[in-house]
């Protein structure tokens, strides 16, 4: 890349992984221009906090596997 020429990304998905990688890139490179494109309707992927009968419960991946039955 030339001088004068400015740095556009595009970072594919607004999932804690695709959050993470604009906001470093904004870090390190904070002339550039990035542009984040997400598909739901909401920013976060799978990650999440609901409220339900007032307790906080939050939402996130798996985080153990289900294809063995001694781990359910």
């Amino acid at each position: 890349m030339s001088r004068g020429e400015s740095l556009q990304v595009a970072v594919i998905g607004g999932g804690i992984t695709g959050l993470a990688a604009a906001l470093r890139l904004a870090e390190i490179a904070p002339g550039a221009s990035v542009t984040l494109f997400e598909s739901s309707s909401r920013w976060g992927g799978v990650l999440e906090t609901i409220h339900v009968d007032g307790y906080a419960i939050d939402k996130s991946a798996d985080m153990f596997t289900t294809k063995d039955t001694w781990a359910v």
